[in-house]
């Protein structure tokens, strides 16, 4: 056997650090016999993904399996959990490296994907609409920011004509299984193979997954998630060109897009957005009683609410001011249910809540976790932890851990290892969970998002947890006021979870029935009704959920895409002019494009594809023809749509580009400058070439003005989202020394090294 840590260390110390692309997305299972998948009008693209690689043609040894595996990363911790023997690590081409190993006397190759490395294109280039005829090709041929994917592809169909067998051992959803589909189709020239399947990165795990080896693949998974990407490829490109086109008939040029999903989730933010703008704020009042000293007062509110005349207030005021009498002093105990395990929404709501993760961030930390076997998979629906799950093993494991040992010996001392399950299931993955591997030298957000993972996973074992609620009622003439306060009587789950806990400890003691009360203070409060709230990135992915739209792995994601085209702004999701003016023009020419029901009825026939209950080819083609009459009503409509669109557009892009005055010459205005035909940008003065000041930008990323000054320096500051391929923004002052000297400040007050 390889030399192993032990469970919690697959490999060794210094093999641990990969590469880790970008997070895919994900779903549920089902095994049915293969059969072949067509893409409507694509045929056979053998020809466009074959390689001209010359390591192809002469392969000079030979496997009896070659398991696939979706991330680098993966493919190590599957090599060092399945070798009986010395794991041999090959290099490829760069950085692609590929794994020999024996099992049960077998020789066996791992080597991995880089998540999807082959992507739905058209046969023949166009830039119109409506376009149908596509098929699958490898992404660096018609991306070039997927070139760092070709040596993996190559890499893949070279030991794949080298392999008399084939597992897929990528994650195990619809994305993963059609990640391996395609890899063993395309590049490996076989649609069989046999199936992992696992929920967490452990060697027992693997190991388990491998003993039980499904003898073919979950075609079920793979047939409804490659419907999924035919119809997102349809709706988003064929949708998305006519609005660009739309635009270009209205004399302007700007990248726009609109989706399947997109459209009613941008109509969902509309509506309430309406809603925010047409709310008229009115004046309201609140009397409130304080008795005893001003430090520890107890508040007494009037027991109708709010007021609507000032003078219904002060008459109020005037009576409680003389005083009342105790009528009732109510305590009531209440039992607290420890909470479910996570699901990816709970896990995003409750880190957006403590941490103001976004949920994209959410999940990218929750992914690094899950890749480096400190946590379950996380692309996931369930809050249950199922009865095949060891969790006293995973309980005794952290009690090793110094920040859970009291709470999880406990538990085990108590032999409290049935979890509080909740009521959501997922058939392919459970609850999230840490797998009881000690994390080593992880960044501050894998930290905290392990930390909520872990005592989660207590909490949802401990004891309920138990509330005192005291209520206090004063008759002040006829008039109550009520006063009340809960406290924690018995901490149970409480202790353990107590980092993340949002409830108040108050007490209300010393009241009798028939006590006169002679308030300190009587205050009539002056207040304005406020407008409902806005989405949170958070909040608005629990709505999608609630109302089935998208799914768990790509809600963020949208929410990432409408902030990239400019719809919606901010933490607290506000929609932009041009979001509701695209919203607007879509109302009232093509409706349909924004019906959550349509979109809803897909998703329910996409699940069914999963479950073997519909013929996939019909699914595929009804979306098809339901986006030819929406296509059909676009361009009759076409023109005005353009027209309308066009001078919100120019607003916005002048709005966002301008920052004020040039500080140089005081004559020119700076400006964000986009130069499309070099793919840069950068921050120019209008006078120019009488003034050439000017500041860098980073590539790739979008800039908007944040209308606010630097208070360093005082020049402009910009809000910059996008970079580095991440969802997250920030606002950065324009000057780069002033933001190397912030920078370098920031280190000397931390401790660290300028």
């Amino acid at each position: 056997m390889p030399k192993l840590k032990n469970d919690a260390s697959i490999m060794p110390k210094e093999k641990r650090k990969t590469t880790k692309p970008k997070a895919t997305a994900k779903s549920s299972a089902a095994n049915f016999e293969p059969q072949a998948i067509t893409v409507s009008g694509s045929g056979d693209m053998s020809e466009r993904v074959s390689s001209t690689s010359s390591r192809d043609s002469k392969p000079e040894t030979h496997y009896d399996a070659l398991i696939v595996t979706e991330k680098p990363s993966v493919a190590e911790k599957v090599a060092y959990a399945l070798s009986d023997s010395t794991v041999a690590k090959k290099r490829y081409a760069g950085p692609v490296s590929y794994f020999i190993i024996t099992r049960d006397g077998k020789r066996m190759c791992v080597a991995p994907a880089v998540g999807h490395i082959l992507t739905l294109t058209e046969k023949k280039k166009n830039s119109g609409y409506p376009s149908f005829d596509i098929g699958w090709v490898e992404s660096y041929k018609v991306n070039k920011k997927a070139a760092f994917t070709k040596d993996y592809a190559e890499s893949l169909r070279f030991l794949g004509k080298q392999s008399n067998d084939f597992i897929v051992a990528c994650d195990y959803d619809i994305e993963g299984s059609l990640i391996g589909y395609n890899i063993l189709k395309y590049l490996c020239g076989s649609e069989k193979g046999r199936r992992m399947k696992f929920s967490a990165l452990t060697k027992t795990d693997l190991l388990e997954a491998y003993a039980t080896l499904s003898p073919q693949l979950d075609y079920g998974n793979i047939f409804a998630g490659e419907s999924r990407h035919i119809l997102d490829w349809y709706y988003g490109i064929n949708l998305s060109r006519a609005l660009m086109q739309a635009i270009r008939t209205g004399g302007m040029y700007s990248i726009l897009s609109i989706g399947r999903v997109q459209g009613p989730t941008l109509h969902l933010m509309v509506v309430k957005e309406r809603e925010i703008r047409a709310f008229v704020s009115t004046p309201y009042w609140e009397v409130v009683a304080f008795y005893g000293p001003a430090e520890a007062a107890v508040e007494f509110f009037y027991e109708k609410g709010k007021l609507s005349a000032e003078a219904e207030a002060l008459r109020l005021v005037a009576i409680v001011k003389q005083g009342g009498i105790v009528e009732s002093v109510e305590t009531a105990q209440k039992k607290i249910p420890p909470l479910f395990p996570f699901d990816l929404t709970s896990l995003q709501l409750e880190s957006f809540s403590t941490f103001h993760f976004p949920p994209s961030k959410t999940l990218r930390v929750a992914q690094s976790l899950y890749e480096q076997s400190y946590i379950s998979y996380p692309r996931t629906s369930s809050q249950q932890l199922p009865p095949t799950l060891n969790t006293r093993n995973i309980i005794s494991d952290l009690s090793h851990q110094p920040a859970y040992s009291e709470y999880a010996s406990m538990l085990i001392s108590q032999n409290r290892t049935r979890p509080h399950n909740g009521q959501k299931t997922d058939p392919a993955h459970p609850a999230i969970y840490p797998t009881g591997i000690a994390p080593k030298g992880i960044d501050s957000d894998q930290a905290k998002l392990y930390d909520l993972i872990a005592r989660r996973f207590l909490a949802t074992f401990s004891e309920w947890a138990e509330r005192e609620n005291n209520k206090v009622a004063v008759n002040c003439s006829g008039e109550r006021f009520i006063a009340s306060a809960t406290h924690t009587t018995y901490k149970g789950w409480f202790a353990i979870y107590a980092p993340f806990l949002k409830y108040e400890e108050k007490y209300l003691s010393g009241f009798t029935q028939g006590q006169p009360i002679s308030f300190t203070d009587v205050q009539s409060l002056a207040k304005m009704t406020k407008p409902p709230k806005r989405y949170t990135p958070a909040s608005l992915i629990s709505e999608l959920e609630k109302l089935g739209l998208g799914t768990k792995s790509t809600r963020s994601m949208i929410i990432d895409i409408l902030h990239d085209r400019g719809y919606v702004r901010g933490k607290s999701l506000k929609v932009t002019d041009l979001g509701m003016s695209v919203a607007s023009v879509l109302e009232k020419h093509c409706p349909k494009i924004l019906d959550e029901q349509m979109t809803r009825d897909i998703e329910a026939e996409l699940d069914r594809i999963t479950e073997g209950s519909v013929d996939r080819e019909k699914i595929i083609n009804t979306g098809k023809q339901l986006l030819i009459e929406i296509l059909q009503s676009f361009r009759e409509h076409e023109q005005a749509i353009g027209s309308e669109l066009a001078s919100t557009i120019m607003n916005q892009k002048s709005e966002e580009s301008h920052l004020g005055k040039c500080p140089a010459c005081s004559n020119g205005l700076l400006k964000i400058i986009e130069l499309r035909s070099r793919g840069t940008q950068f921050i120019g003065c209008t006078n120019y070439p009488n003034c050439r000041n000017s500041f860098p930008l980073p590539k790739g990323a979008r800039v908007r003005s944040a209308k606010s000054a630097c208070k360093r320096c005082g020049l402009p500051e910009v809000v910059i989202s996008g970079f580095n391929g991440k969802g997250s923004e920030f606002t950065k002052c324009i000057s780069p020394k002033c933001n190397a000297e912030a920078y370098a400040q920031r280190q000397k007050e931390q401790g660290g090294k300028t």
